[in-house]
């Protein structure tokens, strides 16, 4: 058994302190049930009170006795009791009280009715002791507190008509220290609930902003994982061409060919866990044209044959041929097949000439001797050494500078004389003029058109002119379409054997002899789509010239 100050001391450690019960058991050392702590707990939340010992042979004292009995009375039911009251500890002491204490003094049970269906009976008796549940009571008024704090007065004024006169006069004021208690304790309930309500709103409202966000989050990590996969697949796609289909670098998903795609999709689709479906996507290609493209690849090119030969008459020509004029040379041969074709194999197979804009060489020095110009951009003559067009171009390589000066027959574009040499003299255009009067003979008196360079008004050159009896034209100073006819000339010999190539290493000896066997290829093999696909020299040999 224990105190009362022992007791009390346990129950404030837990109400005041918040220990926990296994807590105040080791540290104070008792009690050694944990349910007997509990059961001082519940008491003490019950009435804010612990019971004294002295004079009890139980532990309870005469009203809590009562007062657990009048409970069971009003409700029926011994566990419901104990669980409101908290108290006693078992269902079968609270039978025990049921059985020795009687709340009217006239009204007694016999020993062997049972408590539990006498208590229930009673409930439906007319006795002015049995009432209505206090607790439902208390929870009713609780609950229309924020309506009407008058319905609370009236409960209680209707309870108190029913109790006797000596019990009213004992109960009036507990009821109304409990009326004031419940109306402080309600009022305290009701800031509390308006502030709960405050922060409830507010932490919904911050709720729905951080949902807001992580949504947008959500929608924008998907995004950037979608972009992230798309430059990934971009990526290994022109690994792929550079690799497989060798594709120079810098090349764009957009100029690849179906057949191209179809190849770079299947590399992909071997290495990696891509759906067909995406990589179809990022390569902008359609699925009926994806295998329509694999069927196709599949049953073989029907063209290869040709691919090949246009590979060879490419390489043969000095990679210099186009389109055009590879389609003649493939004619000659007797292999007929439209032009666009020849175009797109070219295309696929990456044949294209190199073309670059050369920077023009000028030799002009001012006016000493200048002379009409004749020609007035008509670059047409319809016989043979009629019209003669001549210049000098500069060749820049590691060694040193090479020079080349041309004369070139308007009728039919072969290159009549030429001379190289590493200065531009007048040795240089001197030499070449005494070529070409060899080249066409003495009955030949054709106009020789050029720009406005020293070279043709020194005197050596205007000499030999009046000797051969030609007569002289120049174009108007620093007006290039006046002699573009042969400039274009000189373009075309650079695009097609100087430029895209290294000369370092090559010495200006080598260089002059390749330039100059290349000049006998473009008069001799190289053929011109103006001349039927044939050229020069074979065009003069078709007419019988030569």
């Amino acid at each position: 058994m224990y105190s009362h100050e022992e007791r009390l001391k346990a129950v404030k450690l837990h109400v005041d302190s918040g220990m926990g019960l296994k807590g105040i058991m080791r540290t104070l050392g008792y009690p050694h049930d944990i349910k007997v702590l509990r059961q001082w707990c519940r008491e003490f939340k019950f009435s804010r009170e612990i019971h004294e010992v002295d004079g009890f042979d139980d532990g309870y004292s005469l009203k809590q006795k009562t007062l657990a009995v009048k409970y069971f009375v009003n409700c029926g039911d011994l566990r419901r009791t104990i669980r409101e009251i908290g108290y006693p500890s078992s269902t079968q002491r609270l039978k025990i009280w049921v059985e020795k204490y009687n709340l009217n003094e006239n009204d007694h049970w016999q020993a062997d009715q049972n408590p539990v269906k006498w208590g229930q009976d009673r409930q439906t008796g007319s006795s002015p002791l049995i009432q209505e549940n206090p607790f439902e009571e208390i929870e009713i008024a609780s609950n229309a507190i924020y309506k009407d704090l008058g319905f609370l007065e009236e409960l209680f004024q209707r309870r108190l008509a029913t109790m006797s006169k000596k019990d009213s006069e004992v109960t009036i004021e507990s009821l109304k220290e409990e009326m004031q208690v419940l109306l402080r304790n309600m009022e305290n309930l009701r800031k509390e609930n308006k502030a709960l309500l405050k922060a409830n709103q507010s932490l919904g409202e911050k709720t729905k902003s951080l949902d807001e966000k992580c949504q947008t989050l959500a929608k924008e990590y998907k995004e950037l994982g979608e972009q992230t996969l798309i430059k990934r697949i971009e990526y290994e796609a022109l690994e792929i061409a550079a690799e497989t289909i060798k594709k120079e670098e810098g090349i764009s998903l957009k100029t690849l060919t179906n057949r191209e795609k179809a190849i770079v999709i299947d590399a992909l689709l071997s290495r990696s866990k891509y759906p067909l479906k995406k990589l179809l996507t990022v390569l902008n290609m359609a699925k009926a044209s994806y295998f329509y493209q694999k069927s196709a690849m599949k049953a073989g090119d029907k063209y290869a044959e040709i691919r090949e030969t246009i590979k060879d008459k490419f390489k043969k020509n000095r990679s210099v041929y186009g389109y055009r004029r590879i389609w003649l040379a493939l004619r000659k041969d007797g292999k007929i097949l439209s032009e666009k074709l020849v175009r797109r194999f070219m295309k696929e197979d990456h044949l294209v000439p190199y073309r670059k804009k050369a920077k023009k060489y000028s030799s002009y020095k001012g006016e000493i001797s200048p002379a009409p110009n004749l020609v007035n951009r008509n670059f047409h003559a319809d016989e043979l050494g009629k019209l003669l067009l001549t210049d000098i171009t500069e060749f820049h390589i590691s060694a040193g500078k090479v020079y080349l000066s041309a004369i070139t027959d308007v009728f039919d574009g072969k290159i009549v004389a030429w001379t190289i040499g590493t200065s531009p003299n007048a040795k240089l255009v001197n030499t070449m003029l005494v070529k070409a009067r060899e080249a066409l003979g003495d009955d030949k008196h054709p106009i020789v058109h050029s720009d406005r360079g020293i070279h043709y008004q020194w005197p050596g050159w205007i000499a030999l002119m009046k000797k051969f009896g030609w007569t002289r034209s120049m174009s108007k100073k620093g007006c290039s379409p006046d002699n573009a006819a042969c400039e274009g000339v000189f373009g075309r010999v650079k695009n097609e054997m100087f430029y895209n190539r290294s000369w370092i290493g090559v010495s200006i000896k080598e260089f002059i002899a390749y330039l100059d066997d290349y000049l006998h290829w473009y008069n001799e093999d190289r053929i011109k789509i103006t001349l039927g696909g044939m050229s020069p020299v074979e065009y003069r040999e078709s007419l019988g010239i030569m």
